[in-house]
Order: structure tokens, then sequence, then C-alpha cells
């Protein structure tokens, strides 16, 4: 992408349907010559404008207190640090296109203003071209129109929005219609296996829906073991969210009539499709795009609740109450947050994208620039890649035929061997670290060795340097 050999965002990438997410990567790659930081600051980002949009959407929709408590529980939700931070792009996009789509077709319909209708639209259309979770706001936003419009006395203008609303879209996401015209198999493929594994379950457990719609329930349930997983999360919040949230889907669907709570409810529901229609155990990673809608509840729902408590209370007694209030929500994330810091103490050394880098790392301070490294077909020689970027020459080997050309092609080589793992390929994995040695010894001895340990002292991948 960055040498132009890539120019369109309506691309793939491995088996995701989309390309667009990897054009944020690659301009703070351009910006900071830094891969890690290149794939985690857009995330990262798209959580700080989710968290605006839903402060926007609450100050609009009820008042800038519940704004403020918006905000105060959205910067310290660990499911949402823990999530924008994993460079999974494709994934954190999500709710940061779900919350500035409900915020700007709210303030449009009820402003009348062809402004937001049209940013809103724009939104609607990226998350068609994204094809994950959040194209299903087409879904919610049709549902809260045709709501307004039966609502509403003005329909001529309501309708008038809808059409806007559909030619913007369409234009937006038409290159994607196209792309999938052209390239049907590739372009939903992954989805079509999703659901055709759903399908097969289905027909083998009984009471298979019913099941998959109790494992997301469940899922709401706070529980200190989530703050330990490594990888994508599924819900995970804290007791204080899971009550107010509670209280907030309660008060929410008895006054169902006000236009905030129906398109909050809608969303909630709407985004239940992929988590139940799809293999719940295997994506949970998709429970994300209810995150704006539990977050938004549980605002509603805490001040609500702080409203009931300071009613007819004096100012020194609302001055301790809020006092205790913030105090509950420091106290409730230090805790939580303590459970995930130790996961990633735990983690920091023994992750497979950790010692990659840190096998990058070593390569980087030992080897000469413009040196090749040879790496084996896995992830890892991505990873390495993107940790060095252009210091390097790099081929990627699956037999030593390979690596024994390259070997006496260049003067300076590093090739490097992965211990087996789950992400090795056939040839990685027919071969121990000590068989690999014997067999580059045979090819040539005249090598600098060292190895990468984990912080269990286990070997994670052995370095063969060679300088002529």
């Amino acid at each position: 992408m960055l040498k132009g050999l890539i120019t369109s965002p309506f691309g793939y990438i491995g088996d995701q349907p989309s390309n667009f997410p990897v054009f944020f990567v690659a301009i703070f790659l351009t910006l900071l010559k830094n891969g890690f930081y290149a794939v985690r600051l857009p995330g990262v980002i798209f959580s700080l404008f989710n968290s605006i949009f839903i402060f926007l959407l609450l100050k609009e929709a009820f008042n800038k207190k519940t704004a403020l408590i918006g905000i105060a529980l959205l910067v310290t939700s660990i499911w949402d640090i823990h999530m924008s931070q994993l460079g999974w792009n494709n994934v954190n996009l999500n709710p940061f296109l779900i919350s500035g789509s409900m915020f700007f077709f709210y303030k449009g319909i009820k402003k009348n203003s062809i402004k937001d209708i049209f940013l809103g639209s724009v939104f609607l259309g990226i998350s068609i071209n994204l094809l994950y979770i959040a194209s299903l706001n087409v879904i919610v936003i049709a549902i809260y129109f045709l709501f307004n419009i039966i609502k509403n006395k003005n329909k001529k203008n309501l309708f008038s929005l809808l059409l806007m609303t559909f030619l913007i879209t369409f234009i937006v996401s038409s290159p994607t219609y196209i792309k999938i015209y052209k390239n049907k198999e590739i372009t939903l493929g992954r989805h079509y296996g999703f659901v055709k594994e759903n399908v097969k379950n289905s027909s083998i457990q009984k009471y298979y829906y019913l099941n998959q719609i109790k494992s997301v329930f469940t899922s709401f349930v706070p529980n200190k073991n989530k703050y330990e997983i490594s990888g994508l999360w599924g819900i995970t919040i804290e007791p204080i969210i899971f009550i107010t949230f509670l209280i907030g889907l309660i008060i929410a669907l008895i006054k169902i009539y006000k236009p905030i709570n129906f398109l909050v409810i809608t969303n909630f529901i709407i985004m239940f499709i992929p988590v139940v229609v799809l293999y719940h155990g295997n994506s949970v990673w998709r429970n994300y795009g209810l995150f704006p809608s539990i977050y938004i509840l549980s605002s509603i729902g805490m001040f609500y609740a702080l409203s009931i408590t300071v009613k007819k209370a004096s100012m020194l007694k609302k001055r301790v109450i809020y006092s205790i209030f913030i105090l509950t929500i420091l106290f409730s994330f230090f805790a939580y947050f303590n459970y995930y810091l130790k996961s990633l103490t735990k983690e920091k050394d023994i992750s497979y994208e950790a010692l990659c880098r840190k096998t990058a790392e070593y390569i980087g301070n030992n080897l000469p620039i413009n040196s090749l490294i040879l790496l084996p077909e896995e992830n890892c020689a991505k990873l390495v890649a993107v940790t060095l970027l252009d210091k390097y020459k790099y081929i990627e080997y699956n037999s030593f035929e390979i690596i024994e050309k390259q070997i006496y092609a260049n003067t300076s080589i590093a090739i490097v061997k992965i211990s087996d793992n789950y992400h090795s390929g056939q040839f990685s994995k027919k071969y121990t670290l000590e068989q690999f040695k014997s067999v580059i010894s045979l090819l040539n001895n005249n090598y600098k060795l060292s190895t990468i340990n984990d912080s269990n002292k286990n070997i994670f991948s052995i370095i063969f340097i060679f300088d002529k």
C-alpha cells in the first residue's frame, strides 16, 4: 500500500471482506515509522470519537449531566480500553460508526437538519463498505425512520430526508456493490462460511438458537476472570455498569415512545443478530457492536438513580452523594483494572506478538542494515517486518531449498526459526528446533546462534546470523 501498489479502499485483506481499515494504519505508519503504534493508534482514535459521539447524543437527547455521566463511564471502560489497543481495526471501528450514525440521524431527524442527515448517511455508507457488524445499523436507521414517519405529522419532510439518506448511502457504498457483483465468493465468502456453520450446528443441536441467546445474556454478568483473557473480548462490564444498564434498559422500555429510547433499544436488539445467528462461542468479539447501546443505557440508568437519590436532598447532601458516585466509579475502575493489569503483566513476555517483536528487536540490534532476513511462513514474519520496516529485505521460506539458495547468494543474512505453535505452517511443524539447527549446520556452520526466550525460559525462536 505504501509503495502505491494498492490504491483502492474497496479491496480485501487476507480473509477479511474489506481492506478499508488498513488505510488508517498506512497513514500512521507513514507519519510515525513505527509499526506497532501505527496498528494501535487508529483503534484509540476510533474509541475517542465513539466516546465523543455518545456524549453528544446524550447531551442532545437528555442533558449535559447525563452526557458527563456517560463520559465518566466510557473513559473508565476497561472493555473499551482493551479492545481499542489490540490493533484489530476491522473490529474496533464498529462502535465508532454505530454511535456516529445514531447521533447524526437522531439530531438530523429531530432538527430536520440536512447536514446531519448527510453525515449520518456517509457513516452508513462507510459501514456497508466495511461489511462488518456496523452495516446492521442500516436496519436500525430504516426502522427509526419508520417510527418517526408513523409518529410525526410532518411526513413530507421525513420522506425527503429518507430519500436523501438512501441516495447518499448508496453513492458512498456503491463500490462495495460492484465488488460483491464481481467477486461474490471472495467478498461474502467469510460470512457465508459462518452462516453455514451455524445452520449445521442448529440441525445437530436441539434448542441451538435458544442456547445462543442464553449464552449472550449470560455474558452480561460481570466476571473478573474475563479480564484475564488475551485477545478479543466479549461483553466485559463491571457490576456498577451492569446494574445501571438494567435500570436504563427498564426505563427505556417503559418510555419506548420517546425517539431516543426507541433508537437505542432498536440498536440494542439489531446488534444481537450477529452474535446469535453466528456461533457465539467463536464470535464473542461481535458483542462489541452492543457497546454503544450498553453504555448509553447505563448512563441513562445512572442519571435516573442519581436524580432520585438527590431529589429532596440539601446542597451538602447532594455534594456528598456526587462524591460517593465519583468514588464508586473510580473504585470500580481500579479494582477491575488491577485484574486486567495483572493479566497484561503475565502475558507481556509470553504472548506470540510480544515475542515476535522481541525477535525483531534482537535482529535490529545485531544485523547490519539492508541485510536479508529469512522468516518462516507464519504471522511472525509479518510482525517482524512491521517492526523493522524497510531497514531490511525479507523472504519467507517453506523449504530448505529456499534457505540454501539465499545463504550462498547473500553475504549478510539472518534466518529465523520459530518454535512450533498454533500459527506455524506445515514446513515449520515438520522440524523441531534441534532438527532445523542440524540441517542449517550442514548447509553452513559459520553462524552466530542466539535464542529468544519467554519469561518461563521456554525457547520461542532461534536466530542464525551469517555475516561473511
